[in-house]
């Protein structure tokens, strides 16, 4: 298992987190994300565990869906026990609460509401520069993220 990020999400919220894995990957980061990356044959509980403990990053698309998502919070739970470092990637206004609220109040945070495309860039540099300090090794990506082009539309496209 070869990625640097696993990236938690409500379903919901399937064109904002494929926006933030295409965004990462087209600079260097190696991203996790289902239903891509499950492998059929296999079990979706052990290959969601072994990706999130294969993981340098865990990024949560936090909004009010992923808060009640069952599957989001075993994600985080998992990605809390196994010490990762968490980036919460907030997309609307829901508040933290219950447990959620105990491990992502110690999360780095990026607000991205109202508009989260316009924070990619910030969640790009900040998932680098902790792969960077994780690693030290220096070809992840390169902090200055080439500029950003999204075209809005059928199928949401995304290119630079």
């Amino acid at each position: 298992m070869t990625h640097d990020v696993f990236i938690s999400y409500s379903s919901t919220n399937k064109n904002a987190a494929q926006a933030v894995c295409h965004i990462l990957e087209q600079n260097k980061v190696k991203c996790w994300i289902a239903p891509r990356d499950i492998t059929g044959g296999f079990s979706y509980e052990d290959l969601t565990c072994n990706a999130i403990s294969h993981a340098k990053v865990f990024i949560v698309i936090f909004s009010e869906s992923s808060s009640a998502s069952k599957w989001c919070q075993a994600e985080l739970s998992i990605a809390f026990t196994e010490q990762k470092h968490i980036i919460l990637f907030q997309i609307d206004n829901a508040p933290l609460e219950g447990p959620k609220r105990l491990i992502l109040n110690q999360a780095h945070r990026i607000d991205a509401y109202p508009d989260y495309e316009e924070k990619i860039k910030e969640l790009v540099e900040s998932t680098i520069l902790v792969l960077r300090r994780k690693s030290k090794v220096a070809d992840v990506g390169s902090v200055g993220c080439k500029p950003i082009t999204m075209i809005r539309g059928k199928g949401n496209t995304f290119t630079r």
